[in-house]
């Protein structure tokens, strides 16, 4: 071959190198799935408590607990623990609208925190603990629904639905649910209203971008640790079934979040690229989208920050972005990691 011919075949090559790396992605798409926790939520919203813990020369932490009893309140360990002399601890329950208002919330005291899990339970002070009455027995199984339900951000009541993702030896298990800053210690209920635990850990994304799922610390290691304590007579097993019907009205409003979770990590030519995304998630059964923002908790690379649009009849809203990874040689990738926050309104 010669040398011109040679360098119009090396010439064509990378020209059609170049392109592959240049070329426009098909937009990625995924709907959410449609499953409705209104009754759920409606059943364990007023026992989900909003925390704050203040104490001197500390910015206040927020967090969220469940009433398991009349007055006896169950949440995060690491909440409460290696508290000051002096410190407050106040509780808001049920679903509030921003911004709380901490001047007529419960003060409650430390009744018992464990040593080898993260859990604590409070009541309010000067009151007994009363007896439980939610009994935290429930078993669960890999890609069974689940439901978070919290304060994060120490504002409003907020849902995210998610799966059991993973189970681990030390009594907790993972999930894909949204969650952020203020969920720590609130419920995980399964889609028949069992507790299945309380969220420990948020979940993340470490430096190179790799998931972090939240962590859940089952009912039934905290089930395991009560018994060998004075509470054992109050909390005994309870098979499934024992969980009555919700009868109460569907709530008015829902704050329901729905995962952002994107990560582009192909490498297809010399050249970056960019790849568009559209998600599209589903309002609630009877519900409608009435307003939603967008909470970013990680990104990288990303080439158009993320926008919505509320369907008309506001049953759906979409949400399109745009990710950017690097070329074959170098192999940077672009992330998204984010809540959609919506407001929905049940339908009359």
């Amino acid at each position: 071959m010669n040398d011109r011919k040679w360098n119009g075949t090396w010439r064509r090559v990378l020209l059609a190198v170049l392109s592959v790396g240049m070329v426009a992605w098909a937009p990625a798409r995924a709907q959410s799935p449609s499953r409705g926790w209104a009754a759920q939520i409606g059943r364990t919203g007023p026992q989900t408590v909003l925390l704050r813990v203040e104490a001197m020369g500390r910015k206040p932490d927020d967090g969220s607990g469940i009433i398991i009893g009349g007055n006896l309140v169950l949440t995060a360990r690491h909440l409460v623990m290696d508290l000051p002399v002096g410190a407050i601890i106040s509780a808001l329950p049920g679903v509030i609208n921003p911004p709380p208002d901490f001047g007529s919330a419960k003060l409650l005291r430390i009744v018992y925190v464990s040593a080898k899990n993260d859990f604590a339970l409070l009541a309010p002070a000067g009151q007994s603990p009363g007896t439980p009455t939610i009994l935290p027995t429930m078993s669960y199984a890999m890609g069974d629904p689940l439901l978070v339900i919290g304060y994060p951000g120490g504002e409003s009541l907020v849902s995210t639905e998610g799966i059991v993702s993973a189970f681990r030896i030390d009594g907790t298990f993972a999930t894909d649910a949204a969650t952020g800053g203020g969920n720590s210690g609130g419920p995980v209920i399964s889609d028949q209203g069992q507790l299945l635990g309380i969220l420990v850990k948020q979940h993340d994304r470490n430096k190179d971008g790799d998931i972090e799922l939240a962590l859940v610390l089952s009912s039934k290691a905290i089930h395991e640790e009560l018994q060998t304590t004075r509470f054992a007579q109050d909390f005994e097993p309870a098979p499934r079934n024992l969980v009555p019907p919700y009868l109460g009205p569907p709530p008015k409003t829902l704050t329901f979040a729905y995962r952002i979770d994107a990560t582009k990590d192909d490498h297809p030519g010399v050249t970056p690229s960019v790849r568009d995304y559209q998600l599209v998630f589903q309002a609630q059964p009877n519900y409608h989208i009435r307003s939603a923002h967008i909470v970013s908790s990680s990104a990288n690379n990303v080439a158009t920050q993320p926008e919505y649009q509320i369907a008309p009849d506001g049953r759906s809203a979409t949400v399109t972005f745009a990710l950017r990874s690097g070329p074959t040689f170098d192999r940077w990738r672009g992330w998204l990691d984010a809540n959609l926050v919506t407001d929905q309104v049940l339908q009359q």
